[in-house]
């Protein structure tokens, strides 16, 4: 991908252009992908949700719904899990119980294979 840079500081003054940028956003995500994947349905949803946690190798994962600032809102799974497929229902609460805004959010998985994350869309009932 290339791509120039310009910066704007808080009083709205930009910089010059820079020199054309070149970066490759594919570097680790491939392997990444095929390590940890998560497919969310019905997304979006205006209630309940499936997440289909996919691994490749057994070891210890944690799955995470985050908001868009990256604060953690609930921890939907920790633990070991075998290679393979887990299957995790959501019902857009906090950890505290208390039902989310809609909005947009992150299912975030980490484990052996890395980080994979993934957009949800909560909509309004």
């Amino acid at each position: 991908m290339e791509f120039y840079v310009r910066t704007i500081d808080h009083g709205g003054q930009e910089s010059i252009i820079s020199e054309i940028v070149i970066y490759d956003i594919t570097i680790g995500i491939t392997e990444s992908q095929q390590q940890l994947s998560a497919k969310i349905y019905p997304n979006p949803s205006s209630g309940a949700v499936n997440i289909s946690m996919q691994v490749q190798q057994a070891g210890v994962y944690t799955l995470n719904i985050i908001n868009m600032q990256g604060e953690l809102l609930q921890t939907l799974y920790n633990g070991n899990l075998p290679g393979g497929n887990k299957i995790i229902s959501w019902d857009g609460t906090s950890s505290r119980g208390e039902q989310i805004p809609p909005g947009i959010y992150f299912v975030q998985l980490r484990g052996e294979g890395g980080m994979y994350t993934e957009k949800i869309v909560l909509l309004g009932e």
